[in-house]
């Protein structure tokens, strides 16, 4: 692993107004309630970072090596990032996470589009 879960939450929390809640029995980052990133169902290999389906779709075209879904994702806005996976590219996906999950207001208020 170059990096691991820890990572993420860290990485996470540097954005506005993340908060650690409860998620299908584990602590995650969460943006008003939804969550940003969580450990897959295998986390030793990769975890979920939550993005808009068309993304998912194209990083899983895109990158396979890095990003994949299995089916108990397919049709759902989350995709598996392995612990592989470049840290900037990972932090850049989770700022985009983020982008996702928080409202027009709440991004203009941060300078996001």
């Amino acid at each position: 692993m170059s990096f691991d879960w820890d990572a993420v939450v860290a990485e996470a929390l540097s954005l506005p107004e993340i908060r650690m809640e409860s998620h299908y029995g584990s602590l995650v980052p969460k943006l008003g309630g939804k969550a940003l990133a969580a450990p897959g169902r295998h986390p030793d290999e990769a975890f979920v970072l939550m993005l808009p389906l068309d993304t998912v779709a194209m990083l899983v075209e895109a990158d396979p090596a890095h990003f994949y879904q299995t089916p108990h994702y397919v049709g759902w806005p989350g995709v598996l990032v392995r612990w592989t996976t470049p840290f900037e590219t990972v932090a850049f996906w989770l700022q985009q996470a983020w982008d996702y999950r928080a409202s027009k207001k709440l991004r203009s208020a941060h300078g996001r589009r």
